[in-house]
């Protein structure tokens, strides 16, 4: 169940995603993020250009692993004006744009490509689309010490605040903590007020199924997209088809009847692709809210905590602004107005 983004990622980016030892940890950086997902890894490379000091990444696999290193590279905010709230939108675009800002200052090296789609007959110009794991990788350069294999397996808090953090590779205490870790861990129980304000809550992880074809012998002018999938053309030809929503479905394995419907919505969409042979599948969990916007806050309780987590199908695209946003907040103190509708408050 590799995916073709594994099998295509360059040498260097792979050395990347898969580096760090322990012995890189700065037992006391002035940030810790944990998660090496491209929420986490954005957030700390934000922190660093912000001006935040020492960064520290921890992740228990190798970066990017889940859902990050599975997405199928659309940044599309376009795709969120059909629907979704205003606020949600606007942060959508501000999450292309920073990526857009950082791709030219880096000298491309997020690897960003412009796109026009259609979804259903609607014209999107102006989109992008991206190798999650190249992306990745461009971030953790420069997200300060990262390291891999280093689970997180408790804080201590005193006074309202993270004193210590535990981690296989010994305690950290960081000045300011940031959690991307797709969902929130269990062991932000410190007692009867996070429980009430986050571990209640109820958070789904949502399993897709994506799939390539072998190249195309014919390139696409546009990226289709039908009421449920989108297609786009990888430079080799391939074509790329995700991803379905298989909500009551709580199992890794790729289902071969969902892979077969997953094709026929992408032969509609480009009849072309019907005598194309599938070369990869593969699923993905997608971490959610109740609401299927992320939340972006501090953690209940902790000043200074914060959580960026439950960004379901778009934590590539709205990563660098949220980001941006916590590092102003880490800054400043202040939540910064873009996120006030991404509050943990919402669901009390």
């Amino acid at each position: 169940m590799r995916t073709v983004w594994e099998d295509t990622v360059g040498d260097d980016d792979r050395a990347v995603l898969e580096r760090g030892t322990a012995r890189e940890l700065d037992p006391a950086p002035d940030v810790l993020v944990v998660g090496g997902g491209i929420v986490g890894l954005a957030a700390a490379a934000l922190c660093r250009r912000a001006g935040l000091g020492r960064v520290n990444v921890v992740e228990t696999q190798t970066l990017a692993w889940g859902p990050s290193g599975r997405a199928a590279g659309f940044l599309a905010p376009g795709l969120h004006e059909l629907g979704d709230p205003a606020p949600f939108v606007a942060l959508a675009r501000v999450g292309l744009a920073v990526h857009r800002e950082l791709d030219a200052t880096w000298d491309g090296a997020l690897g960003l490509h412009d796109v026009d789609m259609d979804v259903m007959g609607i014209a999107l110009p102006q989109q992008a689309e991206v190798h999650p794991l190249r992306l990745a990788a461009a971030y953790a350069r420069r997200a300060g010490a990262v390291v891999t294999g280093v689970a997180v397996t408790g804080v201590d808090t005193a006074g309202g605040r993270v004193a210590r953090v535990h981690t296989g590779a010994g305690d950290i205490t960081p000045g300011a903590l940031v959690l991307a870790t797709g969902l929130p861990p269990a062991y932000l129980d410190f007692g009867p007020a996070s429980r009430a304000g986050l571990l209640d809550v109820s958070w789904p992880s949502i399993k897709g199924h994506l799939l390539t074809t072998e190249p195309a012998p014919f390139r696409l002018e546009v990226s289709p997209g039908g009421p449920h999938i989108g297609v786009r053309q990888l430079p080799d030809g391939r074509l790329l088809a995700g991803g379905t929503l298989d909500p009551d479905d709580h199992e890794p394995d790729v289902r071969d009847d969902v892979v077969a419907g997953l094709r026929e919505e992408m032969v509609a969409l480009v009849p072309g692709a019907a005598g194309l042979s599938i070369d990869h599948a593969w699923t993905c969990f997608r971490p959610g809210t109740p609401d299927g916007l992320p939340v972006i806050d501090r953690v209940p309780g902790l000043e200074n905590a914060w959580m960026s987590v439950g960004h379901f199908r778009t934590g590539l695209l709205l990563a660098p602004a949220a980001g941006r946003a916590i590092a102003s907040w880490i800054t400043s103190g202040e939540r910064p107005p873009e996120l006030a509708s991404f509050g943990l408050g919402r669901f009390a």
